[in-house]
């Protein structure tokens, strides 16, 4: 039966089949648009299934209820030492560490394959928690995403040196014991505005706006503003002996051309542009990981969400590279996490997790340029960024659980441009034969669908901002 697709269903009023068994090549080749005959198989035997318990009532805000695993690559040479440096958080968090998952690398259909039989085909027993230990040459930024459509909250830890595991495991470990020092219940929002002809200008208006007054009406909780003018490199800098149980900034974030190298981008990509003014020498508003502190403090314990381009990490493809610029969508010469969030997380008293974007940020995941909304009010879009501050600040789930709403998001528009491009299969008809709007549209949740995929969290996905009241 390996080689058979095997459709369920019978014909009223006689019992008949509805669909004729077909061999997987067969299917393949109608999926490709080739017209072929259904082939008769002999029937296959019958499948029994044992009855499914009903899941129980958890709050999968907490990893000690919902579930806590790490995953590293097969093939990785540096998983052992990983986990060998991991399993003081391991034995933290109460999972066993015999049950850590293997992934064995493929493309991305094996990497759907794995997630449904490895991860999803775990049932009941299935960690929603996931923490991904390697780089993404083991373990794809896409491996990721998949993980968070299939409903786990994912971390990822990548460090340069090994001893950065050992004290970013500490850190978080401590973070919870009694008695550890706790964040203040404020944000930091720091949002660049480069003028009308800018995204910045939007960014700042109606998202980072929107999302300061959201907190400032929090009874007990405080926003910090820098935004426009004030939000310059400095300002950032200065923040950093501040204990804000969030840092929220949003910026354009630097990218190296993959002309000048590998070791530039793994430097630069994703840096802060700060507020500049005119003819400012790029070292005055650039906030590179080389300006952050190794172990002065720098938002000890809070989270840190950066919105700007490549802010997360580079990955050898770009997923609009090649709708923008007409080019092969290749950016680098191979995937990596970016500088900034591996020196925050490095630092012993730095943050205990870091949420960016992998590839270019757009617009289009806060405001709709279809249907624009007033100018003091805010699209729905940005809901997913407010659940994510939501669920950082006032509700003060694990951190990565906060992402859920954007995942769902990304499955969703996934599901909706597959459904189209199926019926367009059967119809025969191509994207070219859309009208004007029905393209917009189209166009409209692709990018979306990329954009939300992308936030990800680097970081113990179960490490929790802990703040005074």
């Amino acid at each position: 039966m390996n080689d058979i697709a095997l459709p369920l269903g019978l014909l009223w009023p006689d019992g008949d089949p509805v669909s004729l068994p077909v061999s997987f090549d067969d299917l393949a080749a109608k999926v490709a648009g080739e017209r072929i005959e259904a082939i008769a198989r002999p029937r296959a035997p019958g499948w029994t299934f044992d009855e499914l318990e009903p899941e129980s009532a958890l709050d999968y805000g907490d990893p000690a209820q919902a579930g806590w695993t790490v995953v590293v690559g097969a093939h990785d040479p540096a998983a052992d030492a990983a986990l060998e440096a991991l399993g003081p958080l391991i034995d933290h968090r109460g999972a066993d560490r015999t049950k850590v998952l293997k992934y064995p690398g493929g493309d991305e259909l094996d990497r759907a394959d794995w997630v449904d039989i490895s991860y999803i085909g775990l049932g009941s027993d299935r960690p929603r928690y996931v923490l991904l230990a390697g780089d993404p040459e083991q373990l794809p930024f896409e491996l990721q995403a998949t993980l968070a459509a299939a409903g786990a909250y994912v971390g990822r830890v990548a460090f340069d040196q090994p001893e950065h595991l050992d004290t970013y495991v500490s850190k978080v470990i401590a973070s919870e014991a009694e008695g550890a020092r706790l964040a203040e219940p404020e944000a930091l929002v720091w949002a660049t505005d480069g003028g009308s002809r800018d995204p910045t200008y939007y960014s700042a208006r109606y998202m980072a706006q929107p999302i300061l007054d959201w907190i400032e009406g929090v009874p007990g909780f405080s926003g910090v503003a820098r935004l426009r003018d004030a939000a310059t490199k400095g300002a950032l800098l200065e923040s950093l002996v501040d204990r804000p149980g969030l840092v929220f900034t949003a910026s354009h974030g630097m990218v190296v051309p993959a002309a000048q190298g590998l070791d530039e981008q793994r430097r630069l990509n994703g840096a802060w542009c700060g507020q500049r003014a005119p003819g400012a020498p790029i070292g005055d508003w650039l906030l590179t990981a080389d300006d952050l502190p190794a172990s002065d403090p720098a938002w000890e314990g809070s989270v840190v969400v950066q919105f700007a381009c490549w802010g997360y990490g580079t990955p050898t493809n770009s997923t609009f590279a090649h709708w923008t610029t007409g080019g092969d969508g290749v950016v680098a010469e191979s995937p990596f996490v970016a500088a900034i969030p591996k020196k925050l997380l490095a630092n012993p008293r730095g943050p205990l997790g870091f949420v960016g974007h992998v590839d270019t940020a757009w617009l289009h995941g806060f405001a709709d340029p279809l249907h624009p909304v007033p100018e003091d009010d805010y699209s729905p879009r940005l809901e997913p960024l407010l659940a994510l501050v939501t669920s950082t600040l006032k509700s003060r789930k694990a951190s990565a659980y906060g992402l859920r709403d954007l995942a769902e998001r990304a499955s969703t528009l996934a599901s909706a441009i597959a459904s189209t491009v199926d019926r367009m299969q059967r119809e025969g008809t191509s994207i070219a034969d859309m009208d004007g709007d029905r393209r917009r549209k189209l166009a409209d949740r692709m990018i979306r669908r990329n954009d939300a995929m992308w936030f990800l969290f680097f970081g113990d996905p179960g490490a929790r901002v802990r703040m005074g009241t």
